[in-house]
């Protein structure tokens, strides 16, 4: 079962994605006294009970609100292009740059109608609002500002502020994004524990406030749903729209085209605990056009991350499994 939710954001708050909204998931379920490590044994047994995606913009269109999905990853084409002018290639830039899609162009990319680069950038079919690529004519727009928090560290010996620093925070517009439940148990729980997540806040300092957010079911776009609904499944080509942390050997990568990075993150000491540091690890991004080796069900994993604090080793996890968007007849 596949079901959609949108996030509204209440206050400051920073970035949101799957493993932020699996965290949280985490933190709150332990909150109620449930056994967390019950909990995480499907993940760890590559058996996941459910899947999450990052939350992705709701924007205005021309014909009301509109999906917008992380732009894909598509293969470069080598081939000079004579005909392409400097000006065609300066236009063409902020197609390039663009970090989302509208739904009507995710659909063709899933559909196999656009396969690289190349064909996305083609100025007389598509063009770039915002940083979302529609089509000619078409727009999709949503409204997000950054900005920074002056900040500073109390000496509470001296009663004096000192060491003044700034911090990025943002102010988001709404958000969507999807859980797909394979063990169908798991949605009233998730869904209580949203109700916590509501109370307790979502990413990073939310002891000053940040990240209050109200969750709830997504609605009016249930043709979207359906549509996704019968693409999200394990195939042997696929986009996510979450991160991903590979296992290792488990991706094709002559087939495959992704953006990557290197995250590192410390355990979430809003409930209490000292300021500890997960190990790093290697994320592939939101919209990695991915294939998979033979014989593997899952590229993603929640991987293990603890780190030692006083000779005591810490436990914890961190979560990237894929969310994966069937590509072409798979």
């Amino acid at each position: 079962m596949l079901k959609a939710y949108c996030i509204k954001f209440l206050s400051k708050s920073t970035p949101i994605r799957a493993y932020t909204l699996f965290g949280a998931i985490c933190w709150t379920y332990k909150l109620t006294g449930e056994n967390l490590e019950d909990f995480l044994k499907g993940f760890l047994e590559r058996k996941p009970p459910f899947l999450i995606s990052s939350p992705f913009p709701i924007a205005e269109g021309k014909c009301g609100y509109s999906l917008v999905f992380p732009k894909p990853t598509l293969v470069i084409s080598k081939e000079f292009r004579r005909e392409d002018d400097v000006c065609t290639k300066i236009n063409q830039k902020p197609l390039k740059k663009a970090k989302y899609v509208s739904f009507g162009v995710f659909k063709e990319i899933v559909e196999g109608k656009i396969t690289q680069e190349k064909d996305l950038v083609n100025l007389k079919k598509y063009e770039e609002t915002e940083g979302v690529i529609v089509h000619t004519n078409d727009k999709a727009s949503f409204e997000d500002r950054e900005d920074l928090s002056v900040r500073n560290i109390l000496n509470r010996v001296t009663m004096r502020s000192e060491n003044l620093f700034t911090e990025k925070y943002y102010i988001f517009s709404d958000r969507w994004f999807l859980i797909k439940y394979y063990d169908e148990s798991y949605e009233p729980i998730i869904e209580e524990c949203f109700k916590l997540i509501e109370d307790t806040g979502l990413g990073a300092n939310k002891n000053l406030g940040w990240g209050s957010v109200k969750i709830e079911p997504l609605e009016g776009f249930e043709k979207e749903v359906e549509y996704l609904e019968e693409k999200v499944k394990p195939s042997d080509r696929f986009i996510s729209l979450s991160p991903v942390i590979p296992r290792k050997d488990s991706i094709d990568l002559e087939e495959s085209t992704y953006e990557y990075e290197i995250y590192k993150s410390p355990v979430d000491t809003t409930f209490g605990g000292p300021f500890i540091w997960k190990r790093k690890v290697l994320y592939l991004k939101e919209g990695a056009f991915l294939t998979k080796k033979e014989n593997q069900v899952w590229v993603g994993q929640v991987k293990y991350v603890g780190a030692k604090y006083e000779s005591i080793e810490v436990k914890a996890y961190q979560y990237g499994y894929e969310f994966p968007i069937a590509v072409g007849g798979a």
